[in-house]
């Protein structure tokens, strides 16, 4: 009985930390920490609470904050996942540019030096000139386990006179302590334990 108690609680708290992919998902610190910035001279990324185009407000899908990224720039982490793991993350693409300047946004993830998943986003082709997409969520499951770099980016095609963004968010499951939850359970599970080795020891008396 002990061992299955002590079993379970420990499946369920090797749950929780391989389900902790990435650190500052949401960019809940209200800056970059936890990612590398990569943005080129002349574009930036920053983390922001609010983004107006064409008309339209952009705010957070998860929280106050989220990252707006300005072509040519991108943002990365190192991350570890395992097999069956699933990520994912809000996105939304801002084309301040036309045809035949046909701006882009991606997504990948390298496991060290061999590509597991790339995807292009959006682009200009895409939305149309001057377009826009919704936040919109991707998700990926791995299908097997690795290490490596996970990069989001945005990129001018043909100039450098107008500058698309990729707006990123809810990058998630995100790094979090072990919640408290999980000790409980813990805890109930030794009790649980505890009242039945009482009963086992009063029934041999």
């Amino acid at each position: 009985m002990k061992k299955i108690l002590l079993g379970l609680f420990f499946a369920m708290f090797a749950f929780q930390v391989n389900a902790s992919l990435f650190n500052n998902g949401s960019f809940e610190t209200g800056s970059l920490a936890g990612w590398t910035d990569n943005s080129t001279t002349g574009s930036s990324t920053v983390v922001t609470n609010s983004v107006s185009y064409a008309g339209t407000n952009y705010s957070a899908t998860d929280g106050s904050y989220f990252a707006e990224l300005t072509a040519d720039s991108s943002l990365s982490q190192n991350i570890s996942w395992a097999a069956g793991e699933t990520m994912s993350f809000d996105w939304a693409f801002l084309a301040f540019d036309y045809a035949p300047f046909l701006d882009s946004s991606f997504f990948s993830v390298f496991n060290g030096a061999s590509l597991v998943k790339a995807l292009t986003l959006a682009d200009v082709a895409s939305v149309g000139d001057y377009g826009e997409t919704i936040w919109s969520t991707f998700s990926y499951t791995f299908v097997n386990a690795g290490s490596g770099q996970m990069t989001f980016g945005v990129s001018n095609l043909g100039d450098n006179a107008l500058s698309s963004k990729l707006l990123i968010d809810n990058v998630s499951p995100s790094a979090v302590p072990v919640p408290a939850a999980v000790w409980l359970f813990g805890s109930a599970l030794m009790g649980l334990f505890g009242v039945s080795r009482r009963k086992s020891s009063a029934m041999a008396a």
